[in-house]
């Protein structure tokens, strides 16, 4: 089960409703009945390396880098795709 704050940060950014039992998102309301996709990995994947790097002190000298060089580091560092890089990039850079 994914972390409550997690899903509400994704819901946030991405002006979703999230069902954390089957982890899908709908854009209309809670109680559609339709309109139901798969949460992408990378909204979740990305919120949790943001929360590493604070953990661990934040991104030193991030505001000197540009989203590309940023993404670059995340994906050096921490094991992910493309996308999700430049999801994180884009919310610390």
């Amino acid at each position: 089960m994914i972390d409550k704050d997690i899903i509400e940060i994704a819901e946030e950014r991405n002006n979703v409703y999230i069902n954390p039992d089957t982890m899908m998102y709908n854009r209309d309301s809670r109680e559609a009945t339709y309109g139901w996709d798969a949460v992408p990995k990378y909204w979740i994947e990305s919120i949790k390396i943001e929360e590493h790097i604070e953990e661990s002190g934040g991104f030193n000298n991030w505001r000197k880098w540009n989203r590309e060089e940023v993404a670059e580091w995340v994906q050096t560092n921490y094991d992910c795709d493309d996308e999700t890089a430049k999801e994180v990039a884009f919310y610390i850079s």
